[in-house]
């Protein structure tokens, strides 16, 4: 059964009136729609990939363990399924919680009204995966080459939760990938 978003209450409930696999919300007092996809649709995850791959700047949020929240702007890559590739020196506070918390969140385009949210778990790149995933990212960064040589560590995020947002469409299209 489809849901309807309360701004009120900002909980979901369920709404008969919408089109299974449907939820409509508010968003800037406009009504939008919102699809549920799984992560097989070929189709979502290749529009996902090509709208992320347009772009080598995210914000990333990460989480001291006492909880406060820190975001910064990294240069990232994105990987045919989906994970992002960043990279961040030792002596910085996303290195620091990315240690005692692995829980992400990426913010990526702003431009044009149209963006994606990512939520997931970063971690080091192992050992026996550096040079893969090095070589990717470099040929995605070629700046990053710098940063690397002088210590930079390299992660990858592994997605739990994407959204597509597309304001520019009437209503919005927000499209979800829940793994």
């Amino acid at each position: 059964m489809a849901n309807a978003y309360l701004a009120s209450s900002r909980r979901w409930r369920p709404n008969s009136a919408e089109p299974a696999g449907f939820r409509v919300g508010l968003h800037k007092n406009r009504e939008y729609s919102l699809r549920d996809r799984t992560m097989d649709d070929f189709h979502t995850k290749r529009m996902i990939l090509e709208f992320l791959r347009k772009h080598t700047l995210a914000v990333i949020a990460t989480c001291h363990r006492d909880g406060t929240p820190e975001a910064a702007t990294v240069d990232f890559s994105v990987r045919d399924n989906l994970e992002a590739v960043f990279s961040t020196f030792k002596e910085t506070r996303k290195f620091d919680n990315l240690a005692e918390r692995p829980g992400v969140a990426f913010v990526v385009g702003w431009n044009d009204n149209i963006t994606v949210q990512y939520e997931g778990e970063a971690t080091r790149v192992p050992a026996a995966d550096i040079e893969q995933y090095q070589e990717a990212y470099l040929n995605s960064l070629p700046a990053a080459r710098e940063f690397i040589e002088r210590g930079a560590v390299i992660f990858k995020a592994t997605p739990r939760w994407i959204r597509y947002s597309d304001f520019n469409k009437e209503p919005p299209e927000l499209i979800v990938i829940q793994l």
